[in-house]
């Protein structure tokens, strides 16, 4: 995921609320948070897009973790 400087603790807070893990982060001309979340979650937030305090600039699924617990 993609943001600003200016929405990055914006969405820290969203992310911390929500109990969303961020895995890494790199910062350049903007910043690119590698995300821990739910299938469901993910949803949520995209269907939410319009209504969040901050701008998603960029976003997509890097790939799935499925745990089998036995």
């Amino acid at each position: 995921m993609v943001v600003s400087y200016a929405d990055l603790e914006k969405l820290r807070y969203y992310l911390k609320q929500n109990k969303v893990q961020i895995v890494d982060t790199i910062f350049g001309e903007n910043v690119v948070l590698m995300l821990d979340m739910t299938q469901e979650k993910w949803v949520e937030m995209l269907s939410q897009r319009e209504n969040l305090n901050f701008k998603i600039l960029e976003c997509e699924i890097l790939g799935d973790k499925f745990i089998r617990v036995m």
